[in-house]
């Protein structure tokens, strides 16, 4: 009798602690509202960041789509980080250069003269696939007509100075406008081309209304890789006046 008593008590004991064991097991892996707000929170975690990786990922390739190779310039309040110029050349033009509301203006003060403003840039552009200048601007009065005899002369013009893929410099504006040192260079007038003029490297437009321009600079052959610097100028005989309210480069 003691015997099988014992053996009772042993199936008594086992029963117990193998019912504890699962019921600690359940308690743990189900009940466990401490266990389940754990997994909740590591899966909203692990949410959160796949949802940042995306934003980040879009962020970056918004950041490398386009770029301001130059930010808009308006020039109402000065010249700003512009210098003036004159043939290329920082110097004084002489009072031919005058900022206020509309833009930076350019007047002929001698009978003939070149001057204007430029700003140095120095950027890498051969990652980008387009670099677009954008231009504003109007023409009120001009005596040389076209561009002049050699495609460099107009009461409004902006001008790209740049080595290209090649290794070329353009970095000139000289008698021959198709020769290889040639910058970019756009001249803007009203008067069609007379007594021996020409319009090369020139954009008609109508006198005394607003303009605008764009190019972009990767169209060239062979194309840019580093732009020097920018200008912007008016060029020619006395008459002459013309204005640029607002000026930018941007790459895609």
């Amino acid at each position: 009798m003691l015997k099988i008593k014992l053996s009772n008590t042993w199936w008594t004991v086992a029963v117990v602690v193998v019912g504890a064991s699962v019921a600690t097991l359940v308690w743990f892996f189900v009940i466990n509202p401490q266990n389940n707000s754990n997994q909740s929170i590591n899966k909203n975690t692990y949410d959160n960041a796949s949802s940042d990786s995306s934003s980040n990922s879009n962020s970056t390739k918004q950041s490398t789509k386009s770029a301001d190779v130059l930010p808009v310039t308006t020039f109402t309040n000065g010249l700003g980080s512009w210098y003036e110029e004159v043939w290329y050349e920082a110097a004084s033009s002489g009072g031919e250069v005058t900022t206020g509301s509309g833009g930076v203006t350019f007047t002929a003060k001698q009978s003939n003269s070149r001057s204007g403003i430029m700003i140095d840039l120095n950027k890498d552009v051969s990652k980008y696939k387009k670099v677009t200048i954008n231009l504003k601007g109007v023409v009120n009065s001009q005596t040389l007509t076209g561009t002049g005899f050699n495609g460099r002369e107009a009461p409004v013009a902006v001008a790209v100075a740049y080595q290209a893929t090649d290794g070329s410099q353009h970095i000139l504006l000289g008698e021959n406008p198709t020769a290889t040192t040639q910058m970019f260079w756009r001249g803007f007038y009203y008067l069609d081309p007379s007594s021996g003029s020409g319009k090369i490297n020139g954009v008609k437009v109508s006198q005394n209304k607003q303009f605008s321009f764009s190019f972009d600079l990767m169209t060239l052959s062979p194309k840019p890789e580093t732009i020097y610097y920018a200008a912007l100028e008016g060029a020619g005989w006395k008459s002459r006046q013309g204005s640029v309210s607002s000026f930018n480069i941007v790459s895609e």
